[in-house]
């Protein structure tokens, strides 16, 4: 469960988060990437809040990147067209939701400025490609050999 009070966020596992700023701050804001976290109840939440939506559908008109991970290609992206004309994967107990089954088995999937991937057990190949985009592949190579992570 997530709880919001200000700009503090109480998780479901007990951390807390401390946000710059609130959602409707951002909405005049361009982004050369919004990535999206996962977890159930996040992404029904995410996939019901107009201004997310509408930032994504922005992100994705301007050829800009839109990342997802988890349940929200499937519960955010997927019932608001963000995949439409893309392939991606997500948690697979989702999987059925997603209307290109192409690459849904996947770990990870890129599709033009459209990244997803599937879970907790993905994660730290979701950010190695977000700082492959972001920072260059050689910088995610670098971090991903620090990390110790096998295959880049």
């Amino acid at each position: 469960m997530l709880i919001a009070q200000g700009l503090t966020l109480k998780c479901a596992w007990g951390s807390t988060l401390l946000a710059h700023e609130f959602l409707e701050d951002c909405e005049k804001n361009v982004y050369e990437m919004i990535s999206l976290p996962g977890g159930l109840k996040n992404a029904e939440k995410l996939g019901q809040n107009q201004l997310v939506i509408k930032m994504l559908q922005e992100q994705k008109a301007n050829n800009r990147w839109y990342c997802a991970i988890c349940a929200s290609p499937a519960l955010v992206f997927q019932p608001n067209g963000i995949l439409d004309n893309e392939v991606g994967t997500c948690y697979p107990s989702f999987w059925e939701k997603l209307n290109n089954q192409s690459k849904v088995k996947d770990r990870l999937v890129i599709s033009n400025k459209c990244i997803t991937s599937q879970g907790p057990g993905t994660a730290i190949e979701y950010a190695l490609a977000l700082l492959g985009v972001l920072g260059g592949e050689e910088k995610a190579k670098e971090i991903g050999g620090k990390m110790l992570v096998a295959s880049l």
